[in-house]
């Protein structure tokens, strides 16, 4: 495996997308309950699994509760979401002694949330009944690095869940290397049973490092050929040819595995094929070049740096472990504490990564969300990342007019805080 820090180099494709919407009305939490986890991926960092974090207890889980329904009540002045998720994940959540109880409460003290969970689905009969009673989506992950019987398990349990409920996707994880066949044989095995599933790129960033596996140009062609075929949008449609992977293209793959090596692939995928939303949802991408708006499941880039994001009206991240709330699990974005609140929107800032508060104190981050939205003025978040992840769905613009645009059409009650100034040149 490759452990060097370089960063990846790559050209964006023809007409990148320069803004970025869609019309999905849901505010997702993720809730994190500790990096507690019986599974140890090699392209899993220390940051997100271990094997000795104590297990977070009930009360302290149940404490988090009565801040989301806060922070929920503050946030709907400002958005008409139709959805609320808590999607609860690790580490491996289900691994936590008090799962089972403390679901069983949260189901009923958050009526007004859907419950989610993302696990690697290797739990037992007796969690997989409580997710089947209390959660409304399951989300497992498929790890081929897993261990032959776990890996049994978690097919048995995704079966158990296309055909009992609750809602199911499975992320499966596209190993770049020797378990690369196995993924593809599952793909086809998940189109054939109908199962809701996304082959998943790993890793986040652009450097080469284990953590981010790089793949060959035929491995990249059969993730994008996945996109394009008509089934991805409806599960639930015949298979088609071009989903599945012929015997000779199967063949073709392998052989080319077999002779290259990590550090000779063609790059990384999240570089040369963009990203494309993790619940399939469709997009709206806004050409450099057409000046269009164009629908799609695949944005063909993810460098958003200095973009204008709606980011803290989309999402929420809770690091239980860490005792942290940020607006986003991966990209981290916050405002500047800085920077001018009438910044001019011509002219590329940059905020920062920082947590928004404590979960522990957490009247305080209401408090600040008061303070931030009492004149009816809010900045939008500038991007201070130089890739983008899970979140490349929410409504974005590099131009600060088509932000402005964006921002008035999913935000009521609020001005972006450039409003003044715009009108000004407007004029």
């Amino acid at each position: 495996m490759i452990d060097s820090r370089e960063e990846i180099k790559f050209e964006l494709p023809a007409n990148p997308a320069e803004a970025i919407d869609n019309d999905n009305k849901t505010f997702m939490i993720i809730w994190s309950w500790g990096l507690r986890c019986n599974y140890d991926c090699s392209y899993c960092s220390p940051e997100r699994h271990n094997a000795y974090s104590p297990h977070t207890e009930k009360e302290n889980l149940l404490k988090a509760v009565k801040f989301l329904k806060e922070y929920k009540a503050k946030l709907s002045n400002f958005i008409d979401h139709k959805n609320w998720f808590i999607s609860i994940t690790g580490g491996e959540p289900t691994a936590n002694p008090h799962f089972i109880d403390t679901v069983k409460e949260l189901r009923m003290q958050a009526p007004g949330f859907k419950l989610d969970v993302t696990t690697n689905g290797s739990f037992n009969n007796k969690i997989r009944d409580t997710i089947t009673e209390n959660f409304d989506h399951i989300t497992i992950s498929y790890h081929a690095e897993a261990d032959q019987k776990l890996k049994s398990k978690v097919l048995e349990n995704i079966r158990h869940f296309k055909n009992n409920g609750p809602k199911i996707k499975v992320n499966l994880m596209m190993h770049a290397y020797e378990y690369w066949d196995e993924c593809v044989e599952l793909a086809n095995i998940f189109i054939e049973e109908k199962i809701n599933f996304v082959p998943r790129i790993i890793g986040e960033s652009m450097e080469k490092n284990r953590f981010n596996h790089q793949y060959s140009e035929l491995q990249q062609k059969w993730m994008k050929d996945f996109w394009k075929v008509d089934s991805n949008k409806n599960i639930n449609d015949k298979p088609t040819e071009v989903q599945k992977s012929d015997a000779t293209k199967a063949k073709e793959i392998k052989e080319d595995n077999k002779k290259r090596k990590p550090e000779n692939a063609a790059g990384l995928a999240k570089a040369n094929l963009g990203r494309y939303c993790c619940g399939k949802l469709d997009m709206c991408s806004f050409g450099k070049e057409t000046k269009k708006w164009e629908t799609t499941k695949l944005i063909n880039h993810t460098k958003f740096q200095t973009w204008h994001c709606l980011i803290n009206f989309y999402f929420l991240y809770i690091d239980q472990e860490a005792d942290q709330v940020w607006h986003h699990q991966t990209c981290k974005a916050n405002w500047d504490p800085n920077r001018e609140f009438f910044r001019d929107p011509n002219k590329s800032g940059k905020d920062i990564q920082s947590p928004i508060g404590k979960i522990s104190d957490y009247k305080q981050i209401l408090k600040d969300l008061d303070e931030r939205t009492k004149g009816g003025f809010i900045p939008m978040i500038q991007c201070p990342r130089t890739s983008c992840g899970c979140g490349v769905c929410v409504p974005k613009a590099k131009d600060a007019g088509i932000a402005d645009m964006l921002f008035k059409k999913h935000i009521k009650g609020l001005q972006p805080a450039w409003k003044n100034k715009l009108e000004e040149e407007n004029k």
